[in-house]
């Protein structure tokens, strides 16, 4: 049941046309803010065609993992840093899932960083008025994982996903600073909000990744 997730896609098959290039258009911006942040948060030099034939592909591949790791570690990496210094043994299995994220339990631990935001919004009063971007995408990701194994689901879905994150890495900019990602996602507010205003108007296409 995808009755929350995004309109922009159909069953299985991307969908030409406004949301096909909607799709498109937020990978294009993912992928130029990841390119531009991607040594500060220990992301590898890729290039556009590779991460599009990765969003593409409905098999496991490293680069799509490295991307959410990387992401995931950094957002998280505030409240590791707390639970190390905790003495009492409290936050042992906190620390044992996300020192130990790799390419197997990723999706999980995506899945459960969605269900956080939902539970625990960064604005409360924000989320109670509807006024929380960011809280769709996290209740699109928490049921979507929930039902279904990640490497197969539509490019749409997982870039509607892959969004919801990076837009939290800004989000949760103030905390995350330490690495000096700042700027970057000064940028991407910015790129936000003239999508927001304006509309998609990329044109282009997923490359022939055969």
């Amino acid at each position: 049941d995808y009755s929350s997730a995004p309109p922009w896609f159909d069953g299985n098959c991307i969908t030409p046309g406004t949301a096909f290039m909607h799709a498109l258009g937020d990978a294009l911006a993912i992928c130029s803010l990841l390119r531009t942040i991607g040594s500060e948060i220990g992301l590898g030099v890729f290039l556009l065609e590779d991460f599009l034939c990765a969003l593409a592909s409905n098999v496991q591949n490293r680069l799509l993992s490295e991307v959410h790791m990387m992401v995931l570690r950094a957002l998280n990496m505030p409240q590791v840093n707390v639970a190390l210094e905790d003495e009492s043994g409290e936050s042992d299995h906190y620390l044992l899932h996300w020192l130990s994220i790799n390419a197997h339990n990723w999706p999980e631990l995506f899945r459960r960083y969605a269900e956080l935001y939902v539970s625990q919004p960064l604005d409360p009063e924000a989320a109670k008025a509807d006024r929380d971007a960011l809280l769709q995408g996290a209740q699109d990701t928490a049921k979507i994982l929930d039902n279904e194994e990640y490497w197969g689901l539509p490019t749409p879905t997982k870039v509607h996903m892959l969004r919801f994150l990076v837009d939290a890495l800004y989000v949760r900019g103030p905390e995350t600073a330490d690495n000096g990602i700042q700027p970057h996602l000064d940028s991407r507010a910015v790129e936000m909000e003239r999508r927001s205003a304006k509309g998609n108007t990329d044109d282009g296409k997923f490359p022939n990744c055969a």
